[in-house]
C-alpha cells in the first residue's frame, strides 16, 4: 500500500490527530484502539485506523504522510499547521555544538563528525513553547521575513554545552534552552566554553 491508501484509510485528519499515539510503539495496540473507540468509532474502523496508523511509521512513511497532508487543498489551516510543526522535528539541522574537531576538505567528498548527544524534541518543544520562534538574541523572524517557508523555523540552543550533559541529566527546557537564528547560534559558539547569550548581545 502507498501513503495515499494508509491516509484514506485512516483519514488525514484523524493521523495528525493521533500522530502521537499512532508513532508511540510502546503504547501497546488494545490501548491506542481504545484511545480511538472515544471517536464513537465502530470496532472494525478503529482497527483499520490504527493498523494503517502503525504501518506508516513501521514504513517509515510518515515524512510523506505529512507532506500530503500539508499539501492537501481540503485539509483546514489548524490541521496544516500541526502537521508541518510535526514536519519540522524531521528537519536534519547540524549545530554548531554538534561539530567536533575535524578537518573538511573542498571537493567531491566531505566528511562531518556529529557528537552522539540525544537532543530532546519534546524540550525543543516545550522551549519554543515558551520562548516563541522569534530569536532571542537579535529578535530575527523567519516567518515575518521568509513568508510561508520561515514559519515554525528556528535553532535552539543549549545553555549548558551537550558535552557538559551526562545521560542521566534531565534538560529544563525552559532554564537550559533558547531559541536563537543560525547566525546568533554560530556566534554564540566561536569560543570554547560557548559565549553566553548576554556576552552576544552586547
Amino acid at each position: 500500500m502507498s501513503v495515499d491508501d494508509y491516509l484514506r484509510s485512516i483519514g488525514k485528519e484523524f493521523f495528525i490527530k493521533y500522530y502521537e499515539l499512532f508513532q508511540d510503539f510502546s503504547i501497546p495496540r488494545e490501548s491506542l484502539i481504545n484511545a480511538l473507540q472515544k471517536e464513537n468509532l465502530s470496532l472494525d474502523s478503529c482497527n483499520t485506523k490504527a493498523s494503517g496508523g502503525r504501518q506508516i511509521f513501521i514504513k517509515n512513511l510518515e515524512i510523506q504522510a505529512l507532506q500530503n497532508v500539508i499539501d492537501s487543498k481540503k485539509i483546514n489551516k489548524g490541521i496544516k499547521e500541526k502537521a508541518q510543526k510535526l514536519l519540522y522535528r524531521y528537519n536534519i539541522i547540524i549545530y554548531p555544538d554538534d561539530l567536533e574537531a575535524s578537518d573538511l576538505f573542498e571537493g567531491a567528498k566531505k566528511q562531518v563528525v556529529v557528537n552522539a548527544y540525544e537532543r530532546s524534541i519534546e524540550a525543543r518543544d516545550e522551549c519554543i513553547k515558551n520562548y516563541g520562534y522569534q530569536c532571542v538574541i537579535c529578535k530575527f523572524d523567519f516567518e515575518k521575513i521568509y513568508g510561508a517557508i520561515g514559519k515554525f523555523f528556528i535553532h535552539v540552543h543549549h545553555v549548558k554545552p551537550l558535552s557538559e550533559i551526562g545521560e542521566g541529566y534531565k534538560i529544563n527546557p525552559i532554564e537550559d534552552l533558547r531559541p536563537v537564528c543560525p547566525n546568533c547560534h554560530a556566534m554564540l559558539h566561536k569560543r570554547k566554553p560557548s559565549y553566553s547569550i548576554e556576552e552576544i548581545k552586547k
